[in-house]
């Protein structure tokens, strides 16, 4: 940031007595110097501003729409039956769930009531772990690498032919048993029947294997899973272990807020073009469904500010130089920083990521919008405040002429 002048230079002096006169780089010089990183860095400034406003807006649309959802919920006393009143209206549901017909794989003699049914398919394959060394006693010298290869399970095929050592470490092309996921044709909740959106909700698996063991030696059955190998604890490349998982059995209690159209619950459509769909396992009533939501939007929103001021706070180290010539060459930005966080960066990416959460709750919360943003402009403000009159003092000093 600073080019010192040399001693003999005029108006410069040396040691012994001498001074030293050091001249600032101008900003445009130090940004010439470091265009690599001022690239990078205002791209990830752009990155973390649009990852804050976008989820700044999401919370809002989010929370308005679970808001909205929980002023207008029917709370259904019995599932039983299927009310005609509450038709395109959003009814909260619970009771025990059914479906139809029974999800199979006759290949492995597995069947289940249940809404789905996954079958993951593993198959032993080669895998290729890359290790880098950098002697100690040469630091000039190139990074020395080895590869070292392995057996493992892998849910898809590793592309053996871009390892480093592709002869001898061959995996098959594909994997000859698919995996997939069923789905019960007919799912309900007492009376009321699940749309395809809501089976979709239905994502934790529980694993579960048959009762016998297969018909033929190339199948067996072991700690339940279903390998087809000649041997279970030394299987060969291209060897295959299936397991599989349901979500949803029959009999489980589930609790659902949807619209109700006809006898088929669906997804809600908001005011703000949203889809509301809520579905947890047990019994829940209509507060603790929403009050769970709203817990899962804050994670999730707090979640991605931290990444958002993350990716500000990279950029601006990027732009590092830049940002301390403005910090030197402004009294006001000096002052900002000192009281703010103690540093450049830190204080103006918190600052303009609060100035971006304030802004987009500005029209729907306005009093927490109002606060966050004080709490932003708070150093400028501070720091206003003193320069001011540190700036009026030091000029009454310069030109105040006494009486004689």
């Amino acid at each position: 940031m600073y080019r010192a002048r040399h001693p003999d230079a005029p108006g410069g002096r040396g040691t012994g007595g001498h001074t030293m006169q050091y001249v600032r780089r101008p900003v445009r010089e130090q940004m010439r110097e470091s265009i690599p990183a001022v690239v990078v860095g205002v791209a990830l400034l752009l990155a973390g501003s649009g990852l804050l406003f976008w989820n700044e807006g999401r919370a809002v649309q989010t929370s308005r729409s679970l808001d909205e959802g929980y002023n207008a919920v029917i709370r259904v006393p019995s599932a039983n039956a299927v009310l005609e009143e509450n038709n395109h209206k959003l009814v909260h549901v619970w009771g025990a769930l059914s479906s139809s017909p029974v999800l199979t794989d006759d290949a492995y003699g597995v069947e289940i009531h249940a809404v789905r049914l996954k079958r993951r398919v593993q198959m032993f394959q080669w895998i290729e772990e890359e290790s880098s060394v950098r002697s100690e006693e040469t630091p000039g010298m190139p990074t020395d690498t080895s590869y070292s290869y392995s057996f493992a399970w892998r849910d898809k095929v590793v592309d053996s032919s871009s390892f480093s050592i592709p002869w001898g470490h061959n995996n098959p092309t594909s994997i000859p048993v698919p995996s997939i996921v069923q789905v019960a044709e007919t799912a309900k909740v007492g009376a009321y029947r699940l749309s395809p959106a809501i089976k979709e909700k239905f994502t934790d698996f529980v694993s579960f294997s048959g009762d016998e063991q297969p018909e033929g030696d190339d199948i067996k059955l072991h700690g339940g899973m279903y390998y087809i190998t000649r041997d279970i604890y030394n299987p060969d490349i291209g060897d295959l272990r299936i397991q599989f998982y349901f979500a949803g059995r029959a009999g489980e209690v589930v609790s659902i807020v949807g619209q109700q159209i006809g006898e088929t619950l669906h997804p809600y459509l908001t005011s703000n073009g949203n889809e509301l769909l809520i579905v947890h396992m047990g019994k829940r009533t209509v507060e603790e469904m929403f009050s769970s939501e709203h817990a899962q939007n804050r994670f999730l929103t707090w979640s991605l500010r931290v990444g958002g001021w993350f990716l500000m706070f990279i950029g601006l180290t990027c732009v590092s130089n830049i940002v301390n010539s403005l910090v030197v060459c402004s009294p006001l930005m000096r002052d900002v920083v000192a009281l703010g966080l103690g540093s450049a960066k830190l204080t103006l990416s918190m600052s303009t990521s609060l100035i971006i959460i304030g802004g987009a709750w500005a029209i729907y919360r306005p009093g927490l919008a109002l606060l966050v943003l004080i709490v932003a402009a708070l150093p400028f403000i501070r720091a206003a405040a003193q320069h001011k009159p540190s700036e009026g003092s030091s000029r009454r000093a310069n030109g105040y002429r006494g009486s004689p």
